[in-house]
């Protein structure tokens, strides 16, 4: 890479080396086109940025999260660290201390998998295994999602089709405008499409939310209210008019906000579609909501005409590549218990005696009085931790691929000057030392 070089942090042990990016060699104006931003669920891949002397000075496309985003990165650091109890230490002795607390650990769990590429998400499991631990990579609202769809089912598609094809886009209690905010112009509002030649002309865009938002208030062509606790009936009300079977309407009118009409209106909108999509943010935990969302998209693909597909807007970072990963390499998503001596289901919760903390995480393993070992850019000096290690930042100092909601793989490449070792690199190095402390060869 023009302005680059990549350089080799040598350590004892296993014949292997922790490739890291040293300052670039020159200082003028580097620029960088097609970067990908992680700073929501987006993960627009268009951003183009202007880097110099380190610093990114310029940025095109991004919107104010993604300019965020890259300014927290800037942050991130670009210093080697690594710390035993608070106490600065070479980066050897932290993978050593680290790997032999993971040999002597009954159950050690690894967390927070959204925060690293696909790269590291691989080499977590690989630790996981080697070690007969588990991985937990879900929230609340992934473990929910992944019960719902393994018993309903669920039509989706890409973005990139939505932007091709859709004709009717329905925001189900979401705000994509402020949440995700080039979403309605990258992906579900404003793009010409192949088959939809007239962009946001030829789409027609309803929300159905509890108030009125940044969406509702500016590009929306109709608004539905709907309080949280009733939209379980109003999906029950047009369940029943795209099948075609009775309902009270009077009983319906007396608990919904708006009137009858206007959902047997959104109905027929559904049913004339050619191409509809029903976007949720994500955080649907209730599961019988969302399981009567995806028996509604899968009935409205049961006319001779048209399609029609349920989508999320994803959340920041890598968590669709952690499933990804996991149902890749171990059979079972989002999280995977490797005590048996082979990969299962993840029965929660689990009773760790230690855990390996790779990024922020909001999972069921909370408790700040079990030993950890924290990985990852935001790694500090808490004494707390037995062992951290701070990694390059994903998106801005590392190469590697993470994932969007959709599915759909991006390549990411370092944009921002770095000391810090590849996470992917670390955790390998981890499990080699493990393995050799356990007497058995490295997979």
């Amino acid at each position: 890479m023009e302005g680059w070089v990549e350089t080799h942090l040598e350590y004892a042990g296993p014949a292997s080396t922790i490739p890291v990016m040293t300052a670039p060699t020159t200082t003028c104006p580097i620029p960088f086109s097609d970067t990908v931003c992680l700073g929501c669920g987006c993960l627009c891949d268009d951003i183009a940025a202007t880097v110099e002397a380190g610093r990114i000075t310029h940025l095109e496309r991004a919107c104010e999260m993604g300019r965020c985003w890259f300014a927290e990165a800037e942050k991130s650091g670009t210093e080697a660290t690594a710390f035993i109890k608070g106490h600065v230490v070479d980066l050897e002795a932290a993978l050593e201390r680290a790997a032999e607390l993971l040999v002597r650990a009954r159950m050690p769990l690894i967390l927070g998998l959204a925060a690293a590429a696909v790269e590291a998400q691989r080499e977590a499991v690989a630790l996981a295994d080697a070690l007969g631990g588990v991985i937990d990579a879900g929230t609340a609202e992934s473990w929910a999602r992944r019960d719902t769809i393994a018993r309903v089912g669920q039509c989706t598609a890409t973005l990139g089709e939505v932007s091709a094809r859709a004709d009717l886009v329905v925001f189900w209690g979401c705000d994509p405008a402020a949440t995700h905010p080039r979403h309605l112009e990258r992906y579900s509002a404003q793009p010409v499409g192949r088959f939809v030649p007239a962009g946001r002309e030829g789409r027609t865009l309803i929300v159905v939310d509890d108030g009125e938002n940044n969406t509702t208030r500016d590009l929306a062509d109709d608004w539905l209210p709907l309080k949280t606790e009733n939209r379980l009936a109003a999906l029950q009300v047009l369940l029943a008019i795209v099948r075609g079977t009775q309902w009270d309407q009077a009983r319906f009118a007396a608990a919904i906000d708006c009137g009858p009409s206007r959902w047997v209106a959104l109905a027929d909108r559904m049913k004339s579609a050619r191409y509809g999509a029903v976007f949720t943010d994500g955080r649907m935990v209730d599961p019988v909501e969302l399981e009567m969302l995806l028996l509604l998209t899968r009935d409205l693909n049961q006319r001779e005409r048209g399609r029609f597909v349920h989508l999320t807007l994803g959340a920041g970072g890598n968590a669709a590549g952690a499933e990804a990963v996991l149902g890749w390499q171990a059979g079972f998503a989002p999280g995977v218990s490797f005590v048996q001596g082979y990969p299962s289901p993840l029965n929660r919760p689990v009773k760790a005696d230690l855990v390996v903390e790779i990024g922020p995480n909001e999972s069921q393993a909370s408790d700040r009085e079990l030993p950890r070992i924290r990985l990852g850019a935001w790694a500090t000096d808490d004494n707390k931790c037995e062992v951290e290690i701070a990694t390059a930042h994903v998106g801005t100092q590392v190469r590697g691929t993470v994932m969007r909601c959709d599915g759909i793989s991006l390549p990411l490449r370092p944009i921002l000057p770095t000391g810090r070792p590849d996470l992917a690199h670390v955790l390998r190095a981890i499990r080699e030392r493990a393995s050799a402390f356990a007497g058995v060869a490295s997979p």
